[in-house]
């Protein structure tokens, strides 16, 4: 049956590839006059002029939310899309069908630690191209599944920091059925397989922060501060960023939103039978984080 919802996530997605490729076509016409020399031979000095931060996890976990409040600190660059969409060096999580449980292909989107280096100075001309000028030393790139290539990023970036975003499982698996029209088996499973892969990668790398949605949602001030501690930042987090209501792009435009924990707003669309389903599915991942005593728990605030 095709819904309405259905042919606005068409629409959405036929949009953006456009873009997509039409950026492309301009990006390879830079790369090919002018970038390409400049970059080979300079790509390192940018790494490592640059710090490199990268917020990973698990999507609708408000990691778009997360990179607007820390813009706000000042001192850093962002791109106006996620990182993928800015360059075509990297395998994208836009596999149609799949749209919000890229962890269902997850080995595609791998990049090998060895033999990948000869795509550094593309990758490294692509994302500075996307950046307003001057670019700031500090650099917040946004792709959720960028935590499956962790281990890549962390050793040719020579100076990465990566979050990792945790947000309620039960909320997660919720908004990706509502949103995409996944059944929530897919949604609570991709959950759950992108919790594995953030505890197993976040080992490999040697900067790493885990912050809990729902911690930045009851205090954002102080926990942008420690984010913004954690990269080195000289000032921490604006006053008013819990009252900032920030432009998010979704299927049906531009949208204000201010930071927020929404989880029991979203839970509260789930039956009993649902709630058991998403357990069934992603149980032991719900236990290891403290999620599944009370299906619309708010996670216990951890210290700062």
């Amino acid at each position: 049956m095709i819904t309405l919802k259905r042919i606005n996530n068409l629409r959405f997605r036929m949009s953006r590839q456009l873009h997509i490729q039409a950026c492309d076509i301009h990006r390879n016409w830079l790369w090919h006059t002018g970038g390409k020399e400049y970059y080979t031979r300079h790509y390192q000095d940018i790494l490592e002029a640059h710090k490199w931060v990268f917020i990973v996890g698990c999507n609708n976990s408000g990691t778009t939310l997360l990179q607007k409040a820390l813009e706000k600190c000042g001192q850093i660059s962002v791109m106006k899309f996620e990182g993928q969409r800015h360059t075509n060096t990297l395998p994208r999580a836009y596999k149609y069908g799949f749209d919000r449980v890229w962890s269902e292909y997850a080995e595609d989107l791998h990049m090998p630690i060895n033999n990948s280096a000869a795509i550094l100075p593309r990758l490294v001309h692509d994302w500075i191209s996307a950046l307003p000028k001057p670019v700031n030393q500090v650099i917040v790139e946004k792709t959720p599944a960028n935590l499956v290539r962790m281990d890549f990023l962390n050793k040719h970036f020579p100076h990465a920091y990566f979050i990792g975003l945790v947000r309620n499982g039960y909320a997660v698996a919720e908004g990706i059925k509502r949103r995409s029209g996944h059944s929530l088996e897919r949604a609570a499973k991709h959950w759950k397989r992108v919790g594995e892969l953030l505890t197993r990668n976040s080992q490999e790398v040697a900067n790493y922060l885990e912050v809990r949605y729902e911690d930045l949602a009851e205090n954002p001030t102080a926990n942008i501060a420690k984010l913004a501690e954690f990269i080195g930042l000289e000032t921490g987090a604006p006053s008013d960023v819990k009252a900032e209501a920030f432009a998010l792009p979704t299927e049906r435009g531009c949208i204000k939103q201010s930071i927020q924990n929404l989880n029991s707003e979203s839970i509260s669309r789930l039956t009993v039978a649902e709630k058991k389903s998403i357990y069934k599915h992603a149980g032991a991942m719900l236990d290891l984080y403290d999620y599944s005593t009370n299906p619309a728990l708010q996670k216990k605030q951890s210290p700062l």
